[in-house]
């Protein structure tokens, strides 16, 4: 059976999340059907779910791949998925905007944990259909989704990504290598095409 876009719960149960959180007695919420508040900041207006406001910790675990116009998907693009959907539907139109608004959403939401799955990411020019598996092995964290998306930058020898640069500008983290400290492997011995 194919899943539609916006066909939350039955993409729960055809990947097995329903069951998994059941078992472990986790509740799976559907953010697009929960109440939303508008905040504003630069210009910038969006409906943001109030469930991050009521929250002790967020955990934010994007899958890490190429995008086609931002450059990468990660850390920072993953949490437009807390806006509403009309607020989402107005970023889609306006490139510019979108960058701008991405880096602005950070500013108005909760401090969080940001677990970069790179096991399998996407190269090519995805996200969606376009793009094809990428075997990395790798997953990264931080607390900085700003450093943690340039470090995936850094890895895969991407081009620069204006909104990591734009988010770095106002304050959200750092996405000067020279600031960011990188345990584990060595980002030398990381880095591929």
């Amino acid at each position: 059976e194919q899943v539609q876009f916006g066909e939350t719960e039955k993409a729960f149960d055809k990947t097995g999340f329903s069951k998994l959180a059941n078992e472990c007695c986790v509740k799976l919420l559907d953010l697009s059907k929960t109440e939303f508040i508008e905040k504003e900041k630069d210009g910038i207006k969006l409906e943001i779910s109030k469930e991050l406001f009521d929250k002790d910790i967020i955990v934010n675990v994007p899958v890490m791949k190429t995008h086609l116009f931002l450059g990468i998907s990660g850390a920072l693009e993953n949490m437009t998925r807390v806006v509403s959907r009309e607020t989402y539907k107005s970023l889609e139109k306006d490139l510019s905007k979108a960058i701008k608004a991405i880096a602005i959403l950070h500013k108005l939401i909760p401090k969080y944990l940001a677990i970069g799955d790179a096991t399998i990411g996407m190269q090519g020019n995805g996200p969606a259909a376009y793009g094809e598996p990428a075997f990395l092995n790798m997953i990264l964290a931080s607390k900085d989704p700003v450093a943690l998306d340039k470090i995936f930058q850094e890895i895969g020898l991407l081009r620069k990504s204006e909104h990591i640069e734009t988010a770095s500008k106002l304050g959200i983290g750092s996405s000067d290598l020279i600031d960011i400290e990188v345990v584990g492997e060595e980002l030398d011995a990381c880095r591929r095409e």
